[in-house]
């Protein structure tokens, strides 16, 4: 995966990974889950995707997922892996 290309991963947009090849891109953002933030990501794989979108919302959106049961956590996952789409 490559860095975060100069864009804090707690705000703003991101893209991570290499597309150059004219793959399809994944994106996500936080707005697909209902949050007031706007925060995008963009990479190669679900998997660079979901990593950036988990790094921003250690970061960005502690509040909220420290206080989540191993159920929430784990229902938030399925979630976030649903919110990712093909740009």
């Amino acid at each position: 995966m490559k860095a975060h290309t100069g864009v804090d991963a707690s705000v703003g947009r991101t893209d991570v990974g290499d597309a150059s090849q004219g793959d399809k891109m994944e994106t996500f953002a936080c707005t697909r889950l209902g949050l007031d933030c706007d925060f995008t990501v963009s990479g190669a794989t679900r998997e660079e995707v979901m990593t950036a979108a988990m790094e921003h919302g250690m970061s960005a959106h502690a509040d909220l997922m420290a206080g989540m049961t191993p159920e929430q956590a784990a229902e938030f996952a399925t979630k976030l892996g649903e919110a990712i789409q093909a740009a």
